[in-house]
């Protein structure tokens, strides 16, 4: 009886093993190089420079809370939109051919003065329409396919 016991803890042991191998070695991979190489592109951060073909009013501009997106690995996105903080993700399946969508963006609720909130509205409402994005140095694009809701420039670290 004794064997028997010990041939079924080495099975039990041979089939918990097998099954534990893939699991973690499917843990080892992530990070950057499973992303989509149009997130590898855009991941970080960047400072919006222009919101519909207009520059950012002075005020917004030079404001420590100027609108800002930060594109992580895995597609999340997160940044100011010049009062609040935002949240949003990006499609990562459209990314290499060139294209962007954003998730309905969710953001604080706080209030700021009138200049700042209405940049924000619009800045929110680039995203809600952004279509086709491209990157070119440390210039970021976004447009609606047609005319350019955003442009950005890459943070400096």
């Amino acid at each position: 009886m004794p064997t028997s016991r010990r041939s079924l803890a080495r099975l039990s042991f041979a089939l918990l093993a097998a099954l534990a191998i893939p699991t973690l070695s499917a843990c080892s991979t992530g990070g950057t190089s499973d992303a989509p190489q149009g997130m590898t592109a855009l991941a970080g951060e960047w400072n919006v420079l222009s919101i519909n073909g207009s520059p950012l009013p002075r005020s917004v501009a030079e404001s420590p809370r100027r609108p800002t997106l930060n594109f992580a690995p895995d597609g999340k996105v997160s940044g100011s939109g010049s009062v609040n903080r935002i949240m949003s993700a990006v499609n990562l399946g459209e990314l290499d051919k060139g294209r962007i969508t954003f998730k309905p963006v969710a953001g604080t609720l706080m209030a700021g003065p009138p200049e700042a909130m209405e940049t924000e509205r619009k800045f929110t409402a680039a995203l809600a329409n952004a279509k086709a994005f491209s990157v070119s140095g440390n210039d970021l694009s976004i447009t609606d396919g047609m005319r350019e809701l955003l442009t950005l420039s890459r943070a400096r670290r």
